[in-house]
């Protein structure tokens, strides 16, 4: 379990590194003008910017003698100058692992809670660099009294990521004193906080695109309708133009010749017309074919985030499922180490247990819906995984009857973590003295809507006097936990052998699988 929780740590590190910005490119320029500047506000705001610079750049000692110069320079006049100055501080020598300087900042810190009194927004920042300040000192008691504080804040602001590292802080908390039932729960709910806060930024990104591309559309569709009415009284200005000219031309036929000059003139006054009218049309044209390209430039924006958001599902299934494989190869390697043959034997069964896990997200990884696993395969596999892992040979058989359905993730990992706990009693319990045997799985439709999963043996059966009621080994209180889950419930017969079977009527459950 220790192990779990360490790995976690390392890969939640691994994350925060990838999630960290690239640094400004502007350090020298600050530089020269902090070299050139005068001792006033303008150098104070150089001094703040050159120390965030070096942050970003992880240079953290640099950082912190920009900000102890700031501090001697331009000592702080209020509370809010501070609390951003100490933070700061107190943040970078965290960072290098400077606690003797890190305790001084921290105390200036604690100054600005004492003071303050009630509890304000203003506060969340001190909060944020004094809490992993206690955690990175090993200071538990102080870290966990000001965790509640936090949390209170973070709700009062409706900041989802500062709910994400209250979370996370108190996994590394509970990790630490070893509280790690708690400690998992607290890192499952940063990671639903982490991802929400990604979600929702991903979901606006979208939006916003979708909204501009039915402006665009809107304003072409209006462009195209002012463009009919003006091509509409340009036809009927020209056609009354023609007919002026055919009454033109009967007048100069009756007037003669002295008006011929005249006519030649009104022809090619109304040529100009005509040419400047086409000019306006051919720029209106080029306007719209303008509007045209900048909609298809929006539209290719938005597959691409969808192609994105598509991949990074893939990537998350693929990286769960890799780092499943190292929790199991790490728990094979303890094991190596140990002599306790039931210490043993709880290691070997955390590792199916998982590695039912591993299977389920290797097939999504596969799915092209990364949505579904296909149930029959799924089942087949993790049966031939513990026909190998259990090295049975042919001395027992399996008899399978599987329907063709598609499970989504929250209903695969119950399933498949009953089904190991199922097969692996019977393996191990139902032929002793290396008697031959059979195991038969179903998973069927009993009627609409409607599934069951059965799994039964051939064996010894269960002792005299069992009852299910009062048994508490943990694979019992895992197959009961895991049927409450999904909203069913367990049945365990004893005849001829043992036969467990789990009936389910929802139909958003289960979908059916269309070759």
């Amino acid at each position: 379990m220790k192990l779990l929780f360490t790995f976690a740590l390392a890969w939640l590190t691994q994350l925060s590194v990838l999630g960290q910005s690239t640094a400004p490119k502007n350090l020298d320029e600050q530089l020269l003008a902090l070299k050139n500047s005068k001792p006033d506000s303008s150098r104070a705001a150089l001094l703040s910017s050159i120390a965030d610079t070096y942050t970003a750049l992880h240079k953290n000692e640099k950082a912190l003698s920009y900000l102890k110069e700031l501090e001697n320079q331009f000592p702080p006049k209020n509370t809010s100058q501070t609390t951003n100055l100490y933070t700061r501080m107190l943040n970078a020598s965290v960072s290098i692992n400077q606690y003797a300087q890190a305790k001084k900042y921290a105390g200036k810190l604690e100054q600005i809670i004492d003071r303050t009194g009630e509890l304000n927004l203003q506060q969340l920042p001190v909060y944020n660099s004094l809490i992993p300040y206690y955690i990175a000192t090993k200071q538990f008691t102080e870290a966990d009294k000001y965790l509640p504080t936090h949390n209170e804040l973070s709700k009062a602001s409706h900041n989802t990521a500062s709910l994400a590292e209250n979370n996370l802080w108190h996994f590394k908390l509970d990790s630490a004193q070893g509280n790690h039932l708690a400690a998992l729960a607290h890192f499952r709910s940063y990671a639903a906080l982490k991802d929400s806060v990604l979600e929702q930024i991903k979901r606006k990104q979208i939006a916003s695109l979708d909204a501009q591309y039915h402006t665009q559309k809107k304003d072409k569709q209006l462009k195209d309708q002012e463009l009919n009415i003006t091509l509409l009284k340009k036809q009927d200005l020209l056609q009354r133009n023609h007919l002026k000219q055919v009454r033109l031309i009967q007048n100069i036929t009756i007037a003669g010749a002295a008006i011929l000059f005249m006519l030649s003139g009104v022809i090619y006054s109304r040529y100009r017309l005509k040419q400047i009218a086409n000019q306006k049309l051919q720029a209106q044209q080029d306007e719209i074919n303008h509007k045209n390209e900048v909609l298809q430039t929006l539209a290719q924006q938005k597959d691409i985030l969808l192609d994105e958001k598509e991949w990074l599902i893939k990537e998350i299934h693929h990286r769960v499922k890799n780092n499943l494989q190292i929790v199991i190869s790490l728990l094979n390697t303890q094991s190596a180490y140990l002599n306790d043959d039931k210490a043993h034997a709880a290691i070997r069964e955390s590792q199916h247990r998982m590695q039912s896990i591993a299977f389920i997200h290797q097939k999504l990884y596969q799915s092209e819906s990364r949505a579904l696993i296909e149930a029959h395969v799924y089942i087949n596999e993790l049966i031939d995984y513990l026909s190998q892992s259990f090295d049975i040979g042919r001395r027992i058989c399996f008899e399978k009857n599987l329907t063709d359905l598609e499970l989504d993730v929250s209903r695969a990992v119950p399933i498949g973590l009953i089904l190991n706990e199922a097969i692996t009693n019977s393996i191990k319990y139902a032929f002793p003295n290396e008697i031959d045997g059979c195991i038969s799985v179903s998973l069927c439709c009993v009627e609409e809507n409607s599934f069951r999963l059965s799994i039964s043996d051939n064996g010894v059966g269960l002792p005299d006097g069992f009852e299910m009621a009062k048994c508490r080994s943990l694979g019992m209180n895992l197959m009961r936990g895991l049927c409450k889950q999904i909203g069913s419930s367990l049945i365990l017969k004893n005849d001829n052998g043992v036969s467990i079977s789990i009936d389910f009527k929802d139909e958003k459950l289960f979908k059916p699988y269309l070759n």
